[in-house]
């Protein structure tokens, strides 16, 4: 048993206990996937600013920002004390409420290029719908993906989204609800152009995270340029997922930073305010379908539907709260996560370097993702694809469990720095990755002999 492993269960005992205890009553121990790692997850019992606790009472430098959703820290105080309002009202009715109105209307006024929306629970959801509204208003069939690329598990998209590429992401999806889902490659202008021709006049739509979930690659602005053009030659929808990018590369979202506007986008994340939503939202004549006024029979319109749990007044409130706050403050707060950003990347990035584990560290923003390799590559990482095929796995896990053990949690290495954070946090942050990688390249040393 590796070093690393050893103090990782000396330190977590009460969570192995949790793990083992899930075990007995939950298939594989954890409800989502992502938050699973070897041999068992840390639990938390709280957080606070940019930190969070387990429940062995360790503290964490939280890079992981609840899915990258906490921009602002966990329980920041305005917007605790004005839920604890809410919540002396009733958590939820079921029924329609002015907080619904006011939240529409701010985000219809303050994102670039959007003229109505529809809220969901879930960022699946809502790009669920947007695919589900571009192939209603083209009356076409096929949807472009990139390969790596993440929407949420919707039948639609489960497509090529982990490695091997070419294998059914997914047992329960019969072949032919993905049949008209096709690949592209990310920030390939001339590969893309080529799938679009080859599909012609059944393009129904386009969608691409701006910034890749996996491994934070960032779009070069040209090729989402492309991606505009493209699709409004042939009257398709473009889509942008911003569940992770709306509102955290600037205030306006990819749309904003990239200067680009997409037909549709989706958010999710950060505008929830803590709380669970989903939003699609665009153009009105695309967004039209989805209204009951729509012309013509149910087959002609576009069901969406939020769930049960849609505009309840708490994620409607705190997420008017945090776009108003973001609003508000957006001189300081961007500026800041983007010097944060900034000093990780170089930090990480001098830190590998020196502690001989070959990396490229991605990101954008107050994005940070180091990608350990096998070997030094030369050209920059421009895909999912390019990031799998020369990323070393092994070393990555030792370097996340040996982030653990010094106190820095992070899922998959990727940081999503929030205004809560300070530059000290991030020295101490590239202080405690100096002395992990040092632990890593020992073992590497043992498990890989020259």
């Amino acid at each position: 048993m590796s070093t690393i492993m050893e103090h990782y269960l000396r330190r977590t005992p009460n969570s192995r206990r949790l793990y083992d205890r899930s075990c007995a009553v939950v298939p594989g121990g954890i409800h989502h996937s992502y938050r699973y790692y070897r041999p068992y997850p840390v639990y938390m019992s709280s957080g606070s600013g940019g930190r969070i606790s387990d429940v062995d009472g360790h503290e964490y430098i939280d890079l992981w920002s609840a899915h990258y959703s906490a921009i602002l820290g966990h329980r920041p105080p305005f917007l605790m004390e004005a839920m604890t309002r809410v919540f002396e009202n009733g958590t939820h009715f079921g029924i329609p409420s002015e907080n619904e109105v006011l939240f529409a209307e701010l985000l219809a006024d303050v994102l670039p290029g959007v003229e109505t929306l529809k809220f969901g629970v879930s960022g699946t959801e809502a790009t669920m719908f947007a695919v589900r509204l571009a192939r209603g208003f083209t009356k076409r069939r096929t949807v472009l993906k990139v390969a790596g690329g993440w929407h949420g598990p919707s039948s639609d998209l489960a497509v090529a989204v982990y490695p091997p590429y070419d294998k059914p992401e997914s047992a329960g999806i019969l072949p032919e609800m993905t049949a008209h889902t096709r690949l592209i490659p990310f920030n390939d202008i001339e590969g893309t152009r080529r799938v679009i021709e080859e599909v012609g006049e059944d393009l129904a739509g386009v969608i691409v995270e701006p910034v890749m979930g996996a491994g934070f690659v960032v779009a070069d602005p040209e090729y989402l340029t492309h991606l505009r053009k493209y699709t409004a030659d042939r009257g398709a929808v473009l889509i942008f997922d911003e569940i992770i990018c709306g509102f955290r590369l600037a205030f306006g979202g990819a749309r904003e930073y990239f200067n680009v506007i997409p037909d549709l986008s989706t958010y999710g994340k950060i505008a929830g305010g803590g709380f669970h939503l989903g939003v699609v939202a665009g153009r009105a004549d695309i967004m039209a379908l989805s209204g009951f006024s729509a012309p013509g029979t149910k087959s002609d319109r576009v069901l969406t539907g939020g769930g049960t749990y849609s505009c309840n007044p708490l994620s409607m409130t705190a997420g008017r709260l945090m776009v108003e706050f973001l609003r508000d403050h957006k001189d300081e707060v961007y500026p800041h996560l983007d010097v944060l950003g900034q000093r990780a990347r170089a930090g990480l990035s001098r830190t590998l370097e020196e502690g001989g584990l070959p990396a490229q560290v991605l990101g954008v923003g107050s994005l940070v993702a180091p990608i350990l390799l096998r070997t030094k590559a030369a050209a920059p990482i421009r895909s999912a694809i390019e990031a799998t095929a020369l990323g070393d796995p092994e070393a990555t896990q030792l370097l996340h469990m040996a982030l653990l053990n010094e106190g820095v949690y992070t899922l998959g290495l990727k940081a999503a720095w929030s205004s809560a954070h300070t530059t000290d946090d991030v020295d101490a942050v590239t202080a405690a990755i100096s002395r992990a990688v040092e632990a890593v390249a020992e073992e590497l040393a043992s498990l890989r002999p020259a």
